[in-house]
């Protein structure tokens, strides 16, 4: 018998203000060789996907309902667009933010929750905006260090449990479950 896997990761889903900010810098920026992430795509990865059966999925968001509804919502907040990864070729664009020990405390506690291998890396505040062919960017030159500063906010107030569902044109994400912070008395 075959048990079908899902391909599952925890974020944060993009909110206002940071998803106006997002979706005013994809026009303004529409002629770039990129493909543009949907509003409705966008979110900052707090786990990467791995990969989980149905019932493994049920166990995970209900430990993960426990552990979070102890946690007070925040601010994140990101000070610029960058293309990305840093130090790398280019193949994306970034909103980034500065780290912050409650985002990292949180992706701590969830990966513990959820009881898999922790990153021995630090979370490194970002929210992938576009993606573009490894190539494309060696045309632009000098573009490919833009960096455009901005300043904005957004509260951090739940997680998701999201589906991703890769084709040929890119990924699709679905949310499975949205887990609320612990409500402010």
């Amino acid at each position: 018998m075959h048990i079908k896997r899902h391909r599952v990761f925890i974020a944060i889903p993009c909110k206002k203000p940071v998803l106006d900010l997002i979706v005013e810098y994809q026009k303004k920026w529409n002629k770039l060789p990129v493909r543009w992430i949907k509003p409705k795509n966008l979110h900052l990865t707090l786990v990467p996907p791995a990969y989980f059966s149905d019932d493994e999925i049920v166990q995970i968001i209900a430990r993960l309902k426990q552990v979070i509804a102890g946690i007070l919502p925040f601010n994140i907040s990101f000070d610029s667009f960058i293309f990305a990864p840093p130090g790398k070729p280019s193949r994306m664009i970034w909103l980034t933010g500065p780290k912050d020990p409650r985002l990292q405390h949180l992706k701590d506690t969830i990966e513990d929750a959820m009881g898999v291998k922790k990153q021995s890396r630090p979370i490194f505040p970002h929210i992938t905006v576009a993606r573009m062919p490894k190539n494309e960017w060696k045309k632009y030159g000098s573009e490919s260090n833009k960096e455009e500063k901005v300043k904005v906010a957004m509260l951090v107030e739940e997680i998701a449990v999201m589906e991703s569902i890769l084709s040929k044109t890119g990924a699709d994400y679905f949310i499975l479950e949205t887990i609320p912070f612990k409500k402010n008395q």
